[in-house]
C-alpha cells in the first residue's frame, strides 16, 4: 500500500475485475453477469460502450447482430439488459406487484395467441391488429396500450424478445415451462 495513495490497491482490484479483454461479446456478458441496454445513442448505446472496452476488436452493433444466435435474453433485473439465458431463466416464471386488470388479461391472452399463431411479431403489427388506445406510463405521460402491455407480458414470462429490428423489440412466445418431475 502506498502512503501517497491508500486507495491504489482498491482501484487496481476494481479495474482488474471490470476491465478485461474477452474474445467474444458472449464471454464478456457471462463475465459481467448482466449488461444494461440503453437505447440512447449519445455518444453511443451503453452496451456498445461497455463491450468496446472489454471484448477484443468489438464493433458497434456486433452484439445486436449476433443476438439471435447467442444464448442470451433481454430481461428486467434491476435495469433492463442482456443476461445469459441460464441466469435469466432462474427469474422465471415471475409475477408482478401490479396485477393485470380483467381487460388487460383479455387483451394479453389475445396478443399471446396472435403471436403464438403468427410467430415473432413487431409491435406495430400488433398495434394494427389490436388498436392504438393510450395508457398512462410510469413517467406520467402516455404510451400505446399494446406496447405498454408487451413490456408487462415480457416481465410476467409470457413473451421474450426474439431479436431487434432497427432497435425495436420483436416478440415471440416463450416455450411452456418444463414439467416438474417431482
Amino acid at each position: 500500500m502506498s502512503l501517497l495513495d491508500p486507495l491504489a490497491p482498491i482501484r487496481r482490484a476494481a479495474g482488474s475485475r471490470t476491465l478485461f479483454s474477452d474474445a467474444s461479446p458472449m464471454a464478456g456478458i457471462k463475465r459481467l453477469g448482466f449488461l444494461q441496454i440503453d437505447p440512447m445513442r449519445a455518444p453511443a448505446r451503453a452496451q456498445d460502450l461497455i463491450l468496446r472496452h472489454r471484448v477484443a476488436e468489438y464493433q458497434v452493433g456486433e452484439l445486436d447482430a449476433a443476438f439471435e444466435a447467442l444464448p442470451l435474453e433481454e430481461d428486467f433485473l434491476i435495469n433492463y439488459g442482456y443476461l445469459p439465458r441460464d441466469v435469466a431463466m432462474l427469474m422465471h416464471p415471475r409475477g408482478a406487484k401490479r396485477k393485470l386488470t380483467a381487460t388487460e388479461k383479455a387483451l394479453a391472452a389475445r396478443i399471446h395467441a396472435h403471436i403464438a399463431e403468427r410467430g415473432p411479431s413487431h409491435p406495430s403489427t400488433l398495434v394494427e391488429a389490436f388498436g392504438n388506445a393510450r395508457t398512462r406510463n410510469a413517467w406520467g405521460g402516455t404510451s400505446n396500450a399494446v406496447t405498454h402491455l408487451l413490456d408487462r407480458m415480457q416481465y410476467r414470462s409470457m413473451l421474450r424478445v426474439a431479436r431487434r429490428e432497427r432497435g425495436i423489440r420483436i416478440y415471440e412466445t416463450l416455450p411452456a415451462p418444463a414439467e416438474n418431475p417431482s
